[in-house]
């Protein structure tokens, strides 16, 4: 990725490197948790929330959902940062994960439990 490198001028390519030059695209592709994810002709000074809309919108709470944009220049934004969005860019509506306190615990014991098991077995008792 070179997107932000500041020492671009003086790279130098070996036997075997690949070049990729990323088509000039006029969409911009939503995906995740959205209704119907899409690619949607870009239109100027649209923000991220635009082009969700127009694929049906976020499927689950908003509150519950991260919106992450992705460049074609392979740099990201998310949050308020990715409220810029440029021809090509893909937007990614992610879930947020939902970490369960009850849920780890159960299996640390459930795992300790097993080790027990084991052990009794291994030791003959």
């Amino acid at each position: 990725m070179l997107a932000g490198a500041t020492n671009q001028g003086s790279l130098l390519l070996e036997n075997g490197d690949i070049i990729r030059v990323p088509v000039k695209d006029s969409l911009v592709l939503v995906s995740g948790q959205v209704a119907f994810p899409n690619a949607i002709v870009y239109a100027e000074g649209k923000r991220a929330e635009h082009y969700i809309a127009q694929s049906g919108g976020i499927v689950q709470n908003e509150d519950a959902t991260t919106i992450v944009v992705a460049h074609m220049d392979g740099t990201f934004s998310r949050g308020s940062d990715s409220q810029s969005v440029r021809p090509g860019d893909q937007i990614l509506v992610l879930s947020k994960v939902d970490f369960k306190t009850t849920q780890f615990a159960k299996d640390i014991f459930g795992i300790m439990y097993q080790i027990a098991i084991v052990a009794r077995v291994a030791l003959g008792l």
